[in-house]
């Protein structure tokens, strides 16, 4: 038996999960391959329909690999992706599919690989995807809290007396000192809760 020390093993899991979707049953599968060849387990692997779009939604998987022949094609697979999308796409074209495409026309598509595919080029683009799109969510929750935050420290400032700093560096404490979002400690305020 050979012992491991953490860091090996860290190297050895799969450090993504990855659903493929892609029509052609043959690219599918060369597809899984590669992905899996580079550490990742491929959590979904079907042709573009509804049913695997909702198990994509179910499962949630770091990226959604997909497969296009043709910008026609393409929309139509893509008018099954629900808005939000747990993941970002990361799409597989031909040169001329991808000339075709008109910048940020498909909404959640953060890479594109083009065909044939270079085993070298799928790790930095499923990286460079999977952190734009964590971003991306880290920018739109922020943007969504702002206006909770904003009636907390309102709250805040009537209830304590605060002035409108120390209102926020309440709830910044309170959040770092709970390990929570600052949404979330200005929804418990609001809430009453504290």
């Amino acid at each position: 038996m050979r012992w491991m020390n953490s860091r090996s093993s860290r190297r050895e899991r799969p450090r993504w999960r990855v659903g493929v979707l892609d029509s052609d049953t043959e690219s599918r599968a060369e597809v899984s391959r590669l992905i899996e060849s580079r550490g990742a387990t491929v959590v979904v692997d079907a042709p573009p329909r509804p049913d695997a779009v909702a198990l994509l939604c179910h499962v949630k998987p770091d990226a959604v690999v997909l497969a296009a022949e043709d910008t026609e094609g393409l929309a139509a697979v893509t008018d099954l992706f629900p808005p939000d999308l747990p993941a970002p796409v990361v799409l597989i074209a031909g040169p001329a599919t991808a000339r075709a495409l008109a910048p940020g026309r498909i909404e959640g598509v953060m890479g594109v690989l083009l065909k044939p595919l270079r085993p070298e080029e799928l790790r930095p683009t499923l990286e460079v995807a999977i952190a734009r799109f964590r971003e991306m969510r880290r920018l739109r929750r922020i943007l969504a809290d702002r206006p909770v935050i904003e009636q907390a420290k309102a709250a805040l400032m009537s209830r304590d007396g605060l002035s409108e700093s120390a209102a926020f560096g309440w709830l910044r404490r309170r959040a770092m000192d709970q390990r929570m979002q600052m949404g979330e400690v200005a929804r418990a305020v609001l809430a009453g809760e504290t």
